[in-house]
């Protein structure tokens, strides 16, 4: 399994947490798909449980992995190595954002950040498309969120100019609100 070459070389660098997957765009839920991941899910855990290495499965735009499906098979597995990834993007496409993470505050062991325009994936920086950033922000603030945040963006219109938008700090101002905010708090 390439996964476990993956999970050794994790560890080497010290990484401790391992996103998948739950299948692909095109997968429809059913039993055996489920039973399958959890079984796949199951091998990377007892193979990297001397690792340190907690999974978090990725909520992607897809029913094998909407968040009522993530949290059966979380709680199925019922590993403290096992979380969810909740990428506020890929909620946004088919989910209320706020409730999801208000019923996966738990699990959640990582979150990705983009932005879209609620139909398709397009990885924007956050404030570039309709996702309604205070609301996303105050909300994991309100559940004490502490976990990290990964800005996955793609190159829009080159590279360069990405990177640009990014130095510039142009619509990523919240992530720095965020935990000043959560520094306040406490």
């Amino acid at each position: 399994m390439h996964i476990k070459s993956v999970v050794d070389i994790m560890d080497i660098l010290g990484a401790n947490i391992l996103i998948v997957h739950a299948g692909d765009l095109e997968d429809e839920y059913t039993d055996s798909k489920f039973n399958r991941l959890c079984g796949s899910i199951e091998e990377i855990l007892t193979y990297s449980e001397n690792k340190k290495i907690k999974i978090a499965i990725e909520n992607i735009a897809t029913p094998l992995s909407k968040t009522s499906v993530l949290l059966n098979f979380v709680e199925t597995l019922n590993s403290d190595r096992l979380g969810i990834c909740l990428d506020i993007a890929h909620a946004n496409l088919n989910e209320n954002i706020e409730d999801v993470i208000l019923t996966c505050v738990k699990y959640i062991l990582a979150t990705h950040i983009s932005d879209n325009d609620g139909l398709s994936d397009q990885h924007y920086m956050p404030g570039e498309g309709i996702i309604e950033w205070n609301s996303v922000t105050q909300q994991l603030h309100n559940v004490n969120y502490t976990g990290t945040f990964t800005l996955e963006l793609r190159k829009h219109n080159g590279l360069k100019n990405t990177l640009d938008r990014l130095k510039s700090g142009l619509k990523q101002n919240f992530f720095l609100k965020f935990y000043s905010d959560q520094e306040n708090m406490r």
